[in-house]
């Protein structure tokens, strides 16, 4: 148990750095995935295609040209058929990527913040005056039994919920 003039000023910095990191798992996991699954070469010639298409049949006169009208139609569908077929297959592989990350960040989450809950749980991270949150100050000081101190069970889930509303503000 830690004596009452302790403070781990290391511990606290590490929790808060710790419970930041796990708010910003969702938004690491998007990054990373726009950074490493772009738009295939393909998928950019499609749509170039399809937008070069698209001008060329407004610039012509159903009523005027109707089998060049309904030939360049054609090869617009044709594009349209394509580049469907390979946004599904690449969606396909992204929530794939995005399911494994979330598992691998979550996972090592729940066992570094599991190990730390449980190693450090008698710790007093930092202390503050007993009056200011009078009622309440039992509930910040769990575990420690120390009054007036915070712990890090409190300390972690008081810095997830500002980082998670940080992350809401973000996105």
């Amino acid at each position: 148990m830690a004596d009452i003039t302790d403070y781990n000023f290391n511990l606290f910095i590490f929790v808060t750095f710790w419970s930041l990191f796990n708010a910003f798992i969702p938004l690491m996991v998007k990054v990373i995935l726009n950074v490493f699954l772009n738009e295939t070469k393909m998928e950019t010639s499609l749509r170039r295609q399809i937008r070069d298409l698209k001008t060329e049949l407004s610039d012509i006169s159903m009523s005027d040209e109707f089998a060049k009208y309904a030939k360049i139609d054609r090869k617009l569908n044709k594009a349209k058929d394509q580049l469907k077929s390979q946004s599904d297959s690449q969606t396909i592989v992204r929530i794939k990527a995005r399911v494994l990350f979330y598992v691998i960040f979550y996972s090592i989450s729940a066992v570094v913040t599991v190990y730390l809950l449980w190693n450090y749980r008698y710790e007093v991270l930092f202390r503050i005056p007993e009056h200011l949150f009078y009622p309440f100050g039992f509930i910040l000081a769990f575990p420690t039994g120390v009054s007036g101190a915070i712990g890090i069970t409190s300390w972690t889930a008081i810095t997830t919920f500002i980082g998670r509303n940080i992350v809401n503000l973000i996105s």
